[in-house]
């Protein structure tokens, strides 16, 4: 089966692919949309990146209005190591929120799109340098992030799935010097600070496959250096091999040195 390319915006003047927009997410992954809810309904403007066809239309009528408005640009493509390639995407039909470019093994279950590429440099030729920059695509995070290697222009925060290490290792060769990890499983019993930290104040944000808050409004209190979150990923990995004392997944948030952490 063959997913539709729609073709990108416009590429906008260097100077503003150079500039980070404070008020821009970029959600790659977006799947269901509910991590792309959250940022407008803080101010944000966003930009989705969804690879998924089976999902366009849903994506399309859930946020219609915010399309319309200019806040909401979505982009059907898949993120990847290069741009402007067809890949294979796989959706899971029994849980679309396992769909991802890497196969994991799967022979059945699951059927095939090819689609469109686009990596770190296109990303910001149409859409600029977000505030902050989530991904969350099932185990193929780091080609993706390959691609941002060598960039000169970085969001100030960044997050990605993390199922093993490489990720974060990826995240300090980019250029990413403090860290946390976030427990996925926490949402439900998260408040977010008011008055607000990013953004406006979100009373009641719904948990529901939610990648929860960004940048100074994570839950803890302090950030961690390369060494300190490597062997904090190291501890924490042993006990959620036991498959008792810690459950779910992680993702892992970073941010530049020179944000405001």
């Amino acid at each position: 089966m063959y997913a539709r390319s729609d073709d990108l915006p416009d590429t906008l003047p260097e100077d503003r692919r150079m500039t980070v927009n404070r008020r821009l997410v970029i959600d790659i992954g977006m799947s269901e949309g509910n991590d792309t809810a959250f940022y407008l309904a803080k101010g944000f403007d966003v930009v989705g990146v969804e690879a998924d066809p089976i999902l366009q239309g849903h994506l399309a009528q859930r946020f219609a209005a915010a399309l319309a408005a200019g806040r909401l640009r979505l982009l059907h493509r898949a993120a990847a190591a290069v741009g402007d390639q067809s890949a294979s995407f796989w959706h899971d039909n029994h849980d679309q929120g396992h769909s991802s470019l890497d196969l994991h093994g799967r022979a059945v279950g699951v059927t095939e799109f090819k689609v469109a590429t686009i990596d770190w440099a296109g990303l910001r030729a149409v859409a600029g340098v977000p505030y902050y920059l989530k991904i969350d695509i099932e185990g193929a995070e780091p080609p993706f992030l390959r691609s941002m290697l060598g960039a000169k222009a970085l969001p100030p925060y960044i997050s990605a799935e993390v199922q093993t290490f490489q990720p974060i290792e990826l995240f300090r060769d980019i250029g990413y010097r403090w860290f946390r990890l976030i427990n996925q499983t926490i949402w439900h019993g998260v408040t977010l600070p008011n008055p607000p930290l990013e953004g406006d104040f979100v009373p009641r944000p719904d948990p529901h496959h939610w990648s929860g808050p960004f940048g100074r409004e994570l839950p803890g209190n302090r950030w961690f250096s390369f060494d300190e979150i490597r062997a904090v990923h190291a501890m924490v990995h042993q006990l959620w091999t036991y498959g008792t004392l810690i459950t779910g997944w992680m993702d892992c948030h970073a941010r530049l040195a020179d944000a405001d952490g």
